[in-house]
This record gives structure tokens, C-alpha cells and sequence, in this order.
């Protein structure tokens, strides 16, 4: 699997500007779309922390399956592979139920690097806002 990470920038109806961290899956179609967007929707440290520790469960043989997901798709695995299974009854009508069939250990390291990456990204925010905050102290001081 070959993916990216990226900083997306957007602007809300009331114009404020806010960036997002985004993961883009390349050969699309081979690993779907759906598995993407559920993937870009985890974005808390802990719970990827979860992810990654079951999924080495899986690998190791300790336990026999394991679900994540449920935003709008439920990603089921096994030991060997995982499936993007599509949860809202109104998608499932469009699909066969899943969306796509991928290796466990892709997903394993996708979401290591995804976890590793979003810690990253926020220090970097974090740090944005330290030099605003700053910059606006030294505003106010003069």
C-alpha cells in the first residue's frame, strides 16, 4: 500500500480557516475509498494506540478477530486480513457490504506511520499557536 499524509486547509461557512490532517491512499481503487475516509475519521492518539496493539494481537495469534472504525464503516480483521465493511443500511444497498480486502500487516504499518504522523502534526500546531500567542503578547506590549 503507498500513502501520504498531508495538511489540508479549509474554510468554514463563518470564514474561519482551520487545517486538518488527511491521509491519501494511492491505488484507490484497489484499497477503496471507504477504508480511506474511515481511516482519515481516527485521528485520537489513544485510540490508535488501541488499533495498533490489537492488530499485533491479531498478527501474534492471541486473539482471533478485531473491529475498528464504526464512524461509517466498520473495519473487520482477522489474522490475516481486514475489511472495510460498510455499517449505514443506506451505502449497503449501493455495495456488496465491503469495500475492500486489505493484508493486516498494510493496515498495521498504515496506521503506525498515521499514528507517528498526527503526533507530529500536532506538536506542529501546538507551536503555531505558541508564536501567536507570543506574537500577540508582544502586540499588546507595545
Amino acid at each position: 500500500m503507498v500513502y501520504t499524509f498531508s495538511e489540508n486547509t479549509s474554510v468554514s461557512p463563518r470564514w474561519v480557516i482551520y487545517s486538518f490532517p488527511s491521509v491519501n491512499i494511492e491505488e484507490g481503487d484497489l484499497y477503496g475509498s471507504y477504508f480511506q475516509s474511515e481511516v482519515n475519521l481516527i485521528t485520537d492518539e489513544n485510540h490508535l494506540k488501541e488499533i495498533v496493539f490489537h492488530l499485533q494481537e491479531l498478527i501474534n495469534g492471541k486473539i482471533k478477530d478485531y473491529t475498528f472504525g464504526y464512524e461509517v464503516y466498520a473495519i473487520v480483521c482477522d489474522h490475516e486480513f481486514c475489511r472495510c465493511n460498510v455499517v449505514l443500511p443506506w451505502i449497503k444497498g449501493e455495495t456488496d457490504g465491503y469495500d475492500a480486502v486489505i493484508p493486516i500487516n498494510e493496515v498495521l504499518l498504515l496506521m503506525k506511520d498515521w499514528s507517528h504522523y498526527l503526533l507530529e502534526w500536532k506538536r506542529k500546531q501546538e507551536e503555531k499557536w505558541v508564536i501567536l500567542r507570543e506574537y500577540l503578547q508582544m502586540l499588546q506590549s507595545s
